[in-house]
């Protein structure tokens, strides 16, 4: 199913009716899991020392991790490299 036809329909009974709508998405978990690991825990918890951080969510993001991001704590590079070291991973 096409995501912007069902979202155009949604939008126009919201602004016709004047009530909400609810609008599901199904996501595949394979492509959720990628978008989550590259991007979007970058930009919900890219603030937190990694030192702070839960050892989930550093696997997670040491993983992926590309030391050229702007927006993360400045701790995370160093974090990171001794993470993977510890694991043996690059």
């Amino acid at each position: 199913m096409e995501v912007k036809p069902a979202l155009k329909r949604c939008l126009d009974f919201v602004m016709k009716e004047y009530k909400p709508a609810f609008f599901e998405v199904f996501i595949d978990p394979d492509v959720l899991r990628e978008i989550w690991t590259t991007f979007l825990i970058r930009m919900s918890v890219g603030h937190v020392p990694w030192d702070q951080l839960r050892e989930r969510a550093r696997e997670v993001i040491s993983e992926t991790f590309e030391f050229t991001l702007p927006w993360i704590h400045p701790s995370w590079p160093e974090g990171v490299r001794k993470f993977r070291e510890e694991r043996g991973k690059k």
